[in-house]
C-alpha cells in the first residue's frame, strides 16, 4: 500500500460520497435514496479505477454485497472462482440515528476488514457530530485488533439546515 495513493483514493471517496448525498438532498429522497446514490457514486468511482466492486446494486457491481455494504477489490478468477488479492475499501453505511445500536454496531464490522481505507457513512444533527466522531475514534483506540496506519474516514450527513452536508474526518491509528 503506497501512501499517496490512499491518500489519493481517499479525496476521491469523499467527493464521490459528496455527489452522491447532494444528488439524493436535491431530489428530496430520504435514506434508501441516499443510500442508492452513493453506494452508485463510490461504484462509478471504484470501476473509474480499475477494481471490482461488490455492493447491492446489480446492473453496474460486479458482485453481490459481501461482509461489508459496498467494497472494492482485487483478484483474479481462477478455475471460475474469484481468488481475492486485496481490499482497497470496505464502506459501511447506517442512517438509523440508534449510535450505539445500529451505528456502532455497523462501525464494529468495519474494523475487522482488512481494507487500506474503511469508511463509515451515517447521518447525525450538528450538536451531536463532534461527539459521534470522538465515539468512533474510541471504538478504534480500544479495539485489540487494530493495528497502526489502519485508516478510517468518518462520513456524517449533518442534517441541521444551516449546515445540510456532509462532514468528513480521517483518522489514522
Amino acid at each position: 500500500m503506497d501512501t499517496q495513493q490512499v491518500d489519493d483514493i481517499e479525496k476521491r471517496v469523499q467527493e464521490a460520497i459528496t455527489e452522491g448525498a447532494e444528488a439524493a438532498a436535491a431530489a428530496h429522497g430520504g435514506n434508501p435514496e441516499f443510500t442508492v446514490a452513493i453506494k452508485e457514486s463510490l461504484t462509478r468511482l471504484g470501476k473509474k479505477l480499475g477494481y471490482r466492486v461488490c455492493t447491492t446494486l446489480p446492473n453496474i457491481a460486479d458482485y453481490p454485497e459481501w461482509l461489508w455494504d459496498l467494497t472494492w477489490v482485487r483478484g483474479g478468477d481462477k478455475a471460475g472462482v474469484f481468488e481475492l488479492s486485496d481490499m482497497p475499501l470496505a464502506v459501511e453505511s447506517e442512517w438509523k440515528e440508534d449510535f450505539g445500536k445500529e451505528i456502532l454496531s455497523d462501525f464494529q464490522k468495519l474494523m475487522v476488514a482488512r481494507a487500506w481505507l474503511r469508511v463509515m457513512v451515517f447521518q447525525t444533527p450538528n450538536a451531536e457530530v463532534k461527539m459521534r466522531f470522538d465515539q468512533l475514534r474510541e471504538a478504534i483506540r480500544t479495539y485489540s485488533g487494530t493495528q497502526p496506519g489502519d485508516r478510517y474516514l468518518f462520513a456524517c450527513w449533518n442534517y441541521d439546515p444551516a449546515v445540510w452536508a456532509v462532514q468528513f474526518e480521517r483518522h489514522v491509528a
